[in-house]
């Protein structure tokens, strides 16, 4: 089995958002007005976690 891991910078400056459901991801992208932004955003989807499941 191969490990797969996600590598994101640490913040100097910004917001994290864990554990949106799935279900709701995109429309919480839209909410936000997240794809309007110029800046960089990191969005995980369906991630693995050992707590949480996926």
């Amino acid at each position: 089995m191969d490990k797969k891991e996600l590598a994101v910078a640490a913040l100097k400056n910004g917001t994290v958002i864990d554990h949106i459901p799935s279900k709701s991801l995109f429309k919480v992208v839209n909410l936000l007005g997240i794809k309007d932004l110029e800046n960089s955003v990191t969005i995980g989807f369906n991630l693995d976690s050992k707590q949480m499941g996926k």
